[in-house]
C-alpha cells in the first residue's frame, strides 16, 4: 500500500509493477536505501540503471536501460506480437523483411552493442503482409548491431552483423 501511494503521489503509470522481494533482494547491495529507488538488473545479473533518491528521476535513462537489458536477454518480441521481422545483409545492404498483422506506421532502428541509436528510417504507413526496407550500411563500422522495427502497437528486434 505504501508503494502505491507513494507511485499515485509521484504520477507513476497505473501499470506499473512493485515487487515485494521479501529478504531476497537487499537495497544495501545498490548503494543504500532510499525512495525512490530503482534499479534494472537485466538478466545476466549487470546493473543497467540505478538511482536512488533524485537520481531516480530519468525516466529516459530508465527506458534506455530496460531496452538494452531486453537486448542482452535475447526477448526479441513482446508476447502476442504481430509481426516477423528478419535481416539479411549482403554487400552493403541489410535488406530487412517483415510482415504485419495489420496496416501500421513504421520505423526502423539501427542499434550498436551498447544499445545505442546509430541510424533511424521512418517508412509511414505499411500495409498488413509482407514488407521489405533497405538500410544502407556504409559508413557503418564492422561489428554486431540490432534492427529494432517499430509499429504503432508493438516493435521486434533482430541482431545482425556488418563485416567489411
Amino acid at each position: 500500500a505504501t508503494l502505491i501511494n507513494w507511485a499515485n503521489t509521484n504520477s507513476i503509470e497505473p501499470h506499473a509493477v512493485f515487487q515485494n522481494s521479501g529478504n531476497v533482494i537487499s537495497e544495501a547491495n545498490y548503494g543504500g536505501s532510499g525512495m525512490p529507488h530503482i534499479v534494472v538488473v537485466g538478466p545476466d545479473h549487470n546493473i543497467y540503471f540505478n538511482g536512488l533518491d533524485a537520481a531516480a528521476n530519468d525516466p529516459a535513462g530508465v527506458t534506455n536501460a530496460i531496452n538494452q537489458a531486453l537486448l542482452v536477454s535475447g526477448i526479441l518480441q513482446a508476447a502476442g506480437s504481430m509481426f516477423h521481422l528478419s535481416v539479411a545483409v549482403e554487400s552493403k545492404t541489410a535488406s530487412i523483411n517483415f510482415s504485419l498483422g495489420e496496416s501500421s506506421i513504421v520505423n526502423i532502428e539501427m542499434l550498436n552493442e551498447a544499445g545505442q541509436l546509430v541510424a533511424t528510417k521512418a517508412l509511414g504507413k505499411m500495409p498488413a503482409g509482407n514488407n521489405n526496407a533497405a538500410f544502407e550500411l556504409d559508413g557503418i563500422a564492422a561489428g554486431v548491431y540490432f534492427i529494432r522495427l517499430k509499429t504503432e502497437n508493438s516493435s521486434q528486434t533482430v541482431k545482425f552483423s556488418a563485416v567489411k
